[in-house]
């Protein structure tokens, strides 16, 4: 798992900490030396309404499990949620879970990392699921998954893609290699600021014509410092795959923690459209984290809008929806968050939104104890019902 902290970190402190890229200096000096804060700040201008639905939607109660990073497709009544989970309970292996949201369902393995000396024998996370056509080996499938995956003797992580015929399916059919390597030649890890580069991770999916082709965005940090990108992709023959060019995705009107502008940095975000294309919605992290353990995971998401055209051709600036930190949500921290959509990765019900996130424990509740550590309390909650159509 890697870490965005300007130092190596051992294998086994690095944890879920492999979830937050290298960050430009600024940024890093912020995340050491920042005062500790127990609750988001007061926004200026947004009435915060977020604590009047928010609700569980799953845990490992208990059980020394953490349960985070949703996708999710609501159909109707039903929810398909996948999520990142590890495998055995005190081991930090991160697997793919599925469970249907809407009914009393046991959580089961969907995808798994690979044998060993493969480029995902390590870990598989970040799960974002559509509907299309995608061929692959002679079979078209339905959904694709696109996930992060991380090889045990390498430290940087990159993006594959896996296939499967129903939401619902025990196991999905992996390509073989990267669909989104890393941004570097070689087979080697890159030093960047006395660590290591992060790599690129943190998909997220959304169907162009209901069929093959896509726009996948995904964050990359390398040597250029932490941004997010977007770039089109036409999966409908796995043996032509192709990629067009990332754009990086604006910053513009994006705010941190204490909702100050200036040296922005995007990272782990999950994006929706509207049905007609015309209005990106995206959930991402503040930054930046607070000082205190775990000092690795943020204290909230930000949801936010911006006209489509602009989001696809990296200008325009984002437009605040809502912010769930400690006040919101009842935790002091709140991360890794995703957004309830349709099977091609649209909002098909705009007073109706679901965002989805993942909350944290913090000191003193938690310390850097096996057994008392902050990740055996990652839970999955949801705020539902948001207005989009409100100004």
């Amino acid at each position: 798992m890697k870490s965005n902290l300007p130092y190596q970190l051992s294998r086994t402190q690095t944890r879920f900490l492999y979830r937050w890229p290298i960050l430009p200096l600024f940024t890093i000096l912020v995340l050491s030396c920042g005062k500790k804060q127990s609750a988001e700040p007061p926004h200026p201008t947004t009435t915060d309404t977020a604590t009047v639905a928010v609700s569980k939607v799953f845990g490992f109660d208990g059980q020394q499990r953490y349960a985070y990073c949703p996708s999710v497709i609501s159909q109707g009544s039903t929810r398909h949620i996948w999520f990142c989970g590890n495998e055995p309970a005190g081991v930090f292996s991160d697997h793919i879970y599925y469970i249907r949201g809407d009914s009393t369902t046991v959580p089961k393995i969907v995808l798994a990392p690979g044998p060993a000396g493969t480029w995902d024998d390590r870990h598989v996370c970040d799960p974002s699921v559509i509907k299309g056509k995608f061929n692959f080996n002679g079979t078209t499938y339905q959904y694709a998954m696109f996930y992060l995956g991380n090889r045990t003797d390498r430290y940087y992580n990159e993006i594959g893609v896996a296939f499967a015929q129903s939401p619902d399916a025990d196991a999905w059919v992996k390509y073989p290699d990267p669909l989104v390597p890393k941004t570097w030649a070689g087979d080697q890890d890159m030093p960047v600021g006395g660590g290591q580069a992060w790599g690129v991770g943190e998909p997220s999916a959304i169907s162009a014509d209901h069929q093959s082709k896509i726009l996948l965005t995904y964050t990359i940090g390398d040597a250029n410092g932490t941004r997010v990108v977007v770039r089109q992709a036409d999966l409908s023959d796995m043996t032509n795959i192709q990629l067009g060019q990332p754009t990086i995705v604006s910053t513009a009107g994006l705010t941190k923690l204490d909702y100050s502008t200036g040296n922005i940095v995007l990272s782990n975000a999950d994006f929706a459209t509207d049905s007609n294309r015309t209005t990106v919605y995206m959930t991402s992290a503040v930054l930046p984290v607070p000082a205190s353990y775990p000092a690795f995971i943020p204290a909230a998401v930000d949801l936010n809008r911006m006209a489509y055209s602009h989001s696809i051709n990296g200008t325009g600036t984002w437009t605040a929806i809502e912010r769930i930190g400690p006040t919101a949500s009842g935790f002091p921290r709140n991360h890794n968050s995703g957004l309830g959509r349709d099977a091609y990765g649209a909002i098909s019900d705009l007073q109706h939104m679901e965002h989805y996130f993942t909350v944290s424990r913090a000191d003193p509740d938690v310390s850097p104890q096996q057994n008392a550590l902050a990740e055996w309390t990652y839970q999955i909650y949801v705020d539902k019902n948001i207005d989009l159509t409100k100004p």
